[in-house]
């Protein structure tokens, strides 16, 4: 009877074990693919942030409003 119940233990801890392995190493993989997301939407986003930067050097004095309204939206 005791070394049924060891043998049952054992086989639960096992399953566990791998368990917990199989979410971790998915764990692993989600923040792999988050990483890449972020690089690959800070390389798309490069170009159009590059835009608005010489958008916004383009210091004309009648757009001195629209510039300001921009620079107050983003924060800047």
């Amino acid at each position: 009877m005791c070394a049924a119940a060891r043998e049952n233990l054992s086989g639960l801890a096992a399953e566990q074990g791998k368990a917990l392995g199989d979410l971790t190493l998915a764990a692993s993989e989600r923040q792999a693919m988050a990483k890449q997301a972020v690089q690959d939407a800070q390389a798309s986003a490069k170009a159009d942030y590059a835009a608005a930067n010489r958008l916004q050097q383009e210091r004309h004095p009648a757009d001195a409003c629209a510039i300001e309204s921009v620079d107050k939206e983003l924060g800047l």
